[in-house]
């Protein structure tokens, strides 16, 4: 078992309360329905995309170090592939977009050192782009895509399918 959960009472109740807090703020903000289509001009929209991959990222990170159980499906994901950085499973993935998301200044937003490709969202199935020889598309009429740099998530695909295997493996530590 993670030395966290059994050092004290104090660091149990404060990792328990870290895991309640990113399922509340996670479930919070997707019950808001800022990611339907009629939001796409929300401005509240690429910051509420932030907080989500912040919260699902520390609790993806919990189930391997708490629950020993790594988020790995590996369904949709795909880079736009021309760098030689493999994303291994959707653990990976997150992690990825969670850095880009966070640090603008990341190497994961650029195609090539002159081309910044970043946060832009796909509704539905469709083609947003076209560089070079990468092709930026969404393959799912019901679904939202982001792309960051080469890499894409879905939010159902992904971010709310690896959320609720998150709160899956955690919940026997709650």
């Amino acid at each position: 078992m993670f030395s966290l959960l059994n050092s004290s009472n104090s660091d149990d109740f404060i990792t328990k309360s870290e895991i309640l807090y990113s399922i509340q703020a996670i479930e919070g903000i997707i019950q808001t329905g800022i990611f339907a289509t009629e939001q796409s001009n929300n401005p509240f929209v690429k910051p509420a995309v932030v907080y989500v991959l912040i919260h699902l990222s520390n609790l993806m990170r919990k189930s391997e170090e708490i629950a020993n159980r790594r988020i790995d499906f590996t369904d949709d994901i795909d880079k736009l592939n021309r760098s030689k950085r493999k994303i291994k499973d959707v653990t990976h993935l997150i992690i990825d977009v969670r850095n880009a998301v966070c640090h603008p200044e990341s190497h994961l937003h650029f195609l090539d050192k002159h081309i910044k490709f970043t946060f832009n969202i796909l509704y539905g199935k469709g083609t947003l782009a076209e560089i070079d020889d990468i092709v930026f598309k969404s393959d799912y009429d019901d679904d939202v895509c982001f792309f960051f740099g080469e890499i894409k998530v879905y939010l159902k695909r992904h971010i709310i399918r690896a959320f609720q295997k998150a709160k899956e493996n955690l919940r026997p530590y709650l």
